[in-house]
């Protein structure tokens, strides 16, 4: 199964399940054996809408596939929703040395990238508990 609607910032793209569909089928999935649930909006409504189709279909568990800096919220929303699954991070990311020279500790664009994705799963974790998603 996979969960994700309309990309908001792409008007008249397919969705991100649809998307992940594709990729699955090129990958050699068969085409008859993926689930697409394409309206949900963000993670609260993925589990949601997720946790309707287990219902329907019968399924007690799964592995729930996402980014590693996402999987806290994710993992908790799905849990909230009643779904039994099995965390499975993808783009985990391993640092390295904290810096190797002096340059390092200058500014750049792949450090602020880093902040602002750990700022906003750390306000959205924020939101989702503050709404009872979570």
């Amino acid at each position: 199964m996979v969960s994700g609607g309309d990309l908001p910032w792409q008007i008249g793209a397919s969705s991100e399940a649809e998307l992940i569909g594709d990729l699955l089928s090129e990958l050699g999935v068969p085409t008859s054996a993926i689930v697409l649930e394409t309206e949900s909006r963000n993670t609260h409504e993925n589990a949601v809408n997720t946790a309707a189709v287990f219902t329907e279909r019968g399924w007690q568990s799964g592995l729930l596939v996402t980014s590693a800096a996402h999987m806290p919220r994710a993992l908790a929303s799905f849990g909230k929703a009643g779904l039994g699954v099995v965390p499975f991070s993808t783009d985990v990311q391993v640092g390295g040395p904290l810096y190797e020279s002096p340059l390092d500790l200058l500014p750049d664009v792949e450090a602020l990238a880093r902040t602002t994705k750990a700022l906003k799963e750390r306000l959205g974790f924020a939101v989702y508990r503050q709404r009872g998603w979570i």
